[in-house]
């Protein structure tokens, strides 16, 4: 099929799935809400915010398939000193432009897509064999890890042959285990398929909630979440000795973040910094998990 061996010649990888496969993925939904034992935010992802239908159908775009892509982040690795400390932590962008140029190259054969973003992407993906799940619930294609963003889209091209299977872990998640054991939480469970993400310390640092007593020392690198269950994962191992793309906090920027200066208050050069490695989402909570990343040097 010439549409994906052109998306796939520039690294993104992407499957093809009929609409009537929609169907199965809300049998898969129905029975995570019989069997599994939902918190709040996991009913009201499957309540509420998953699309399980495809929209109205709109003139002249009869919707004949499900598109879906894995594009690989760009990784940064950040250092920061304090107190003849330095720690590190790693940046993942989505490439910019990635919805347009793949839309584009739908056009220019002649046909239509349009992003859904709140379609069931990592069941999407699993099933139509992009990827696989790992223990942790992350997603892992070969060549990317879990350092990738799903996106899903609907198009009126025919789908043609196209693979869909059922739901499974790695093979080598079953005789692992490191997720598990490193999990500082214990949101990672032997005993069900789905972590408990309320627990989950990304969940914690992202909602700026006090950090849990006793804590082990973490294998550690991210201001925006854990990361510990990917950054230790056999899967990426190779991918993150790979990033070779850097940049550096000097010392006074460093005391300045811990301080929790206003970005107002900041000097330009470092204000530019945070708006252009995006910090600023999540600046609140960047005192309190930039000290984390030095107590673990």
């Amino acid at each position: 099929m010439f549409i994906k061996e052109e998306v796939e010649s520039h690294g993104i990888k992407m499957s093809i799935v009929p609409v009537g496969v929609l169907n199965d993925i809300k049998e898969d939904i129905l029975n995570f809400k019989e069997k599994e034992h939902l918190n709040g935010f996991q009913k009201w992802i499957t309540n509420e915010a998953y699309v399980l239908e495809l929209p109205d159908p709109e003139p002249d775009f009869t919707a004949k398939s499900i598109v879906i892509t894995a594009t690989p982040f760009r990784m940064i690795k950040a250092f920061f000193k304090h107190k003849n400390k330095q720690a590190y932590h790693i940046f993942e962008f989505a490439k910019d432009g990635t919805q347009e140029f793949i839309t584009d190259i739908f056009t220019s054969h002649g046909y239509k897509l349009q992003n859904i973003p709140w379609f069931p992407r990592k069941r999407l993906a699993v099933r139509s064999g992009l990827t696989e799940y790992g223990r942790n619930n992350i997603t892992y294609a070969d060549g990317m890890g879990s350092y990738f963003g799903i996106e899903t889209y609907k198009s009126d091209m025919p789908c043609g042959e196209y693979t869909w299977r059922e739901v499974k872990n790695m093979t080598v998640c079953d005789n692992c285990g490191i997720c598990i054991d490193n999990c500082p939480t214990g949101s990672i469970r032997r005993d069900r398929f789905l972590i408990d993400n309320e627990i989950c310390l990304s969940h914690i640092f992202e909602m700026g909630q006090p950090l849990p007593d006793g804590l082990p020392k973490l294998n550690h690198h991210r201001l925006g979440g854990c990361y510990c269950c990917q950054d230790m994962c056999p899967k990426n191992l190779e991918i993150l000795s790979n990033i070779t793309e850097t940049v550096e906090f000097s010392e006074e920027e460093t005391n300045l973040l811990l301080s929790g200066t206003p970005i107002q208050n900041l000097p330009q050069n470092l204000s530019d910094k945070i708006h252009k490695y995006y910090m600023n989402n999540y600046y609140d909570v960047i005192p309190q998990n930039l000290d984390v990343l030095f107590q673990n040097v």
